[in-house]
């Protein structure tokens, strides 16, 4: 899996562990932590949360404002995407970013509280 393009890996990963399909993936940073290091993508997606038993044990689908314990490097991951849309702000079309989603996802992280 390697040699494949990053957002064609994203696409794998993401229906493999969870069972969710996405399309379109925008790769969005990199996040390196103490013991693995993550590429951050954003993209649409649908299903229900099926998470493989080997990799997860729960998913859910999460509104951004309901309680949940994350470990600390979601937080850092979280606040990487929030830069991302700051610099990718309101007055930047989809065609400028190549994400059509860009305004559900800037909706949900307004709603985030900064860690």
């Amino acid at each position: 899996m390697a040699a494949e393009e990053p957002g064609r890996r994203a696409i794998l990963e993401v229906a493999e562990e969870t069972g969710i399909l996405i399309d379109a993936p925008q790769f969005v940073g990199r996040y390196a932590g103490n013991v693995a290091a993550h590429e951050i993508f954003i993209a649409p997606g649908e299903g229900e949360p099926r998470p493989n038993s080997r990799e997860l044990q729960d998913a859910c689908w999460w509104d951004g404002t309901a309680p949940l314990r994350v470990q600390q490097h979601v937080n850092a991951i979280l606040a990487i995407v929030r830069n991302w849309i700051k610099e990718n702000g309101p007055q930047t079309s989809p065609e400028q970013t190549g994400s059509e989603h860009l305004p559900a996802l800037r909706d949900f992280m307004e709603r985030l509280p900064e860690p």
